[in-house]
């Protein structure tokens, strides 16, 4: 998952970023590139939503690799750290598709690239609003909401409503409707002219918490993140 926001005053936001593949970095820094008309990009925002390496592990070696092309001015985001580790057992495990795409190596390499930097980062705590050169952001749902509820990482992912240029965006990442309670909570604010349709169009907590989210999102444009490899 790779999404990238151009904002009218000519700053970008971020959202995930992708694998830790070469082809996926290059393919974003000549997106903000090629956008950002002769200037060095600006990223207002880079959003990382969860651990799963199909969403943050190419920022990591974006940043090694091309982190003096571009400015970071912060990031927002909300990982488990030390003892909030141990509710998501499958952090300490490697991906068997990759050398290492634990998040137990990866977290801190993140967040050495982040601190390197020198973008400051913002926790992502439910309730939050940003307002990020025009587009009004708010966490409708984080890992604070989950992680009592479910040892599944995608379940701590970021749910954020964004309001830009008139559009209502929803952006559901890979969350679970069920265990984030999202119909419950929010009702007809769920609204949306845009969805990222969460977890690729894969099923994530129960299928009816997910009809009732569609219903009330009732959105005229999706977006479906999926690779070659995952298209259902």
């Amino acid at each position: 998952m790779s999404y990238v926001i151009r904002l009218s005053d000519g700053r970008f936001i971020v959202i995930d970023g992708g694998r830790h593949f070469e082809p996926d970095r290059d393919r974003l820094l000549n997106c903000l590139t090629e956008n950002s008309g002769g200037e060095k990009p600006v990223i207002a925002a880079w959003i990382l939503t969860h651990p799963h390496s199909d969403h943050y592990l190419c920022f990591i070696g974006f940043m090694e690799q091309y982190g003096d092309r571009v400015e970071v001015e912060r990031y927002i985001l909300n990982f488990p750290e030390g003892d909030d580790i141990l509710h998501y057992p499958k952090l300490e495990k490697k991906d068997r598709r990759f050398e290492d795409a634990s998040g137990k190596t990866n977290i801190p390499k993140m967040w050495a690239q982040i601190e390197k930097s020198g973008g400051i980062a913002y926790t992502a705590h439910t309730g939050l609003r940003f307002n990020i050169g025009g587009a009004n952001l708010e966490i409708l749902a984080s890992m604070d909401d989950t992680i009592h509820r479910s040892s599944n990482i995608n379940a701590s992912s970021l749910v954020i409503r964004m309001e830009l240029a008139g559009q209502v965006i929803l952006w559901a990442t890979d969350a679970s409707f069920s265990d984030a309670r999202l119909p419950e909570k929010f009702g007809e604010y769920l609204k949306a002219d845009i969805l990222q349709i969460p977890h690729h169009g894969i099923q994530c907590g129960t299928a009816e918490a997910a009809m009732r989210g569609y219903d009330l999102i009732r959105p005229s444009v999706c977006l479906l993140p999926i690779s070659e490899y995952n298209a259902y």
